[in-house]
């Protein structure tokens, strides 16, 4: 259901890590499913936390209001248990408390992260190191209580991740 040059480039990031002695687990952050495993089988959907027509919240002026939304959906999703065939966790802290010694790699833009924002300070809780939680993303709206876990996605990084700028 996933296509695209991001999805292309995040795709080959667990074979990778594989290949580098790493166990990686890919899971997906949908605005429509939750949290979901990379092969789940789900259905299309139109739904998104950015702004606009599919967006899963009402359009506010008002900041907080809109990153309060964004982190109840996230929330409900989580508490969901999931599209038909699922199996697994249904939260970022679920896999942080199933193995507190890992670490966490999320890549995600800044208003995903925003609404997944109380589950990932949970998981910064969770983990044995915090520091082993680390997001990859733009600073542009990034939430404040999670930039000692930002590293920021710049034009730098494309030569060692491959695809276009934009992925």
């Amino acid at each position: 259901l996933y296509a695209g040059g991001f999805w292309s480039v995040a795709r080959s990031l667990p074979p990778l890590a594989h290949s580098r002695g790493i166990a990686a687990r890919f899971v997906v952050a949908s605005a429509g499913y939750g949290l979901i495993s990379g092969d789940a089988s789900i259905k299309p959907y139109s739904a998104t936390f950015a702004g606009g027509e599919d967006s899963v919240v009402r359009r506010t002026a008002n900041r907080d209001a809109r990153a309060k939304q964004l982190r109840e959906w996230w929330s409900l999703l989580s508490s969901w248990k999931g599209p038909s065939g699922h199996r697994g966790p249904r939260s970022l802290r679920q896999i942080a408390k199933r193995a507190p010694a890992s670490s966490l790699l999320v890549v995600a833009s800044p208003i995903y992260v925003c609404a997944m924002a109380d589950d990932l300070l949970e998981v910064a809780k969770t983990l044995t190191r915090p520091e082993s939680l680390v997001i990859v993303s733009s600073r542009s709206g990034f939430p404040p209580a999670l930039l000692e876990h930002l590293v920021p996605s710049v034009a730098a990084l494309q030569p060692c991740l491959g695809g276009s700028l934009s992925s």
